[in-house]
């Protein structure tokens, strides 16, 4: 999610949602590696993270709005839209600590699967 972010913001330099959202992953991403083993999940620490996220994607559907995406670059504007859709998904690893927040594992595994 982050590299898609990243590229929104270099491709979509007039926009700020997808600044925000870089922001939020990096702030959700700490508060998820301090989390201690076995512990539990702050509820309202969650909370708020998920009302920073819909107020970020409302930023998102607002900015689409009034500058539609380019034909030449619509990455950022199509992971809005799954993030608007699969918020759920995305969300899941403020929930539950043994959701990992990005599938880095998977790719790098895979990685090493593809250069054999």
């Amino acid at each position: 999610m982050e590299r898609y972010v990243r590229s929104s913001i270099e491709n979509e330099p007039k926009l700020k949602w997808n600044k925000q959202m870089l922001e939020w992953i990096r702030s959700s991403i700490h508060y998820y590696n301090g989390i201690q083993e076995g512990a539990a999940v702050d509820e309202e620490q969650v909370a708020q993270f998920e009302a920073r996220y819909d107020e970020i994607i409302e930023k998102a559907r607002e900015e689409y709005e009034y500058e539609p995406p380019s034909g030449y670059f619509r990455d950022g504007y199509n992971l809005y839209k799954r993030m608007s859709d699969d918020q759920e998904d995305y969300l899941l690893f403020l929930h539950d600590p043994s959701v990992e927040p990005s599938n880095n594992l998977a790719e790098r595994s895979g990685r090493s699967l593809k250069e054999r």
